[in-house]
């Protein structure tokens, strides 16, 4: 039997491409990329990873002992990290945090957050399936860009940051748990599982081109 990771990965792989292959990238790489559009994507970025941390702990805590531990660590490990990156990239670019904080959420982001709360409203299986096309995603983006080397020192650091994840392979347990919660679920939970994974990484794509046109309400 085909894993539901396996299968979720293959229904998602042009939508997958289509964030490797974005301007935005594409642009990062280069160094052409204007400083603006990735100020507004880190901005953008930092009020995710704050609500991302807070869903995950909200996960945690509908889970028994070692599924929960399992999600504690993959925070603990991961997040947490970013969160401090996301940090450093401020201090590089002059973002302060009353500048994040006035900052309102893009429409694009709105969405997406919006999206991870009912699935995981809906269940800790659904909401797992909403929440791992990002990190998994990123960890490909990693490894399909590995040997880009942007000119502009605060887009090189960016890929470094996400090459480190994939390499310490944090998001695997994680992909594991996922697979784990889909042998468990019904058919009809597994269904809504499947369509939370392809709508984040619908939402994933909708990122980048929310960051390189900058969106506004």
């Amino acid at each position: 039997m085909v894993k539901f990771s396996e299968q979720v990965h293959r229904d998602t792989k042009k939508l997958w491409q289509k964030s490797f292959d974005h301007p935005f990238i594409k642009e990062m790489v280069t160094g052409e990329l204007p400083e603006d559009k990735f100020k507004f994507y880190v901005i953008q970025d930092y009020h995710y990873l704050k609500v991302f941390d807070q869903l995950h702990l909200k996960l945690a805590q509908q889970l028994p002992g070692p599924q929960r531990q399992v999600v504690e660590d993959y925070m603990q490990n991961l997040t947490v990290d970013e969160l401090e990156a996301r940090n450093h990239t401020f201090q590089k670019l002059g973002i302060s945090q009353d500048e994040w904080a006035q900052t309102p959420l893009a429409p694009a982001n709105y969405n997406y957050l919006n999206h991870m709360r009912h699935s995981l409203a809906t269940s800790p299986a659904v909401g797992l399936a909403s929440f791992l096309p990002c990190p998994w995603l990123y960890v490909e983006l990693a490894t399909h860009w590995q040997h880009a080397n942007s000119p502009v020192e605060v887009y090189d650091d960016f890929f470094q940051t996400y090459e480190e994840a994939a390499q310490d392979k944090s998001t695997v347990p994680m992909i594991e748990l996922m697979d784990q919660l889909a042998t468990q679920a019904d058919l009809k939970e597994r269904a809504t599982m499947a369509r939370a994974f392809v709508r984040s990484s619908y939402y994933e794509l909708q990122f980048w081109q929310m960051a390189y046109h900058q969106q506004q309400w």
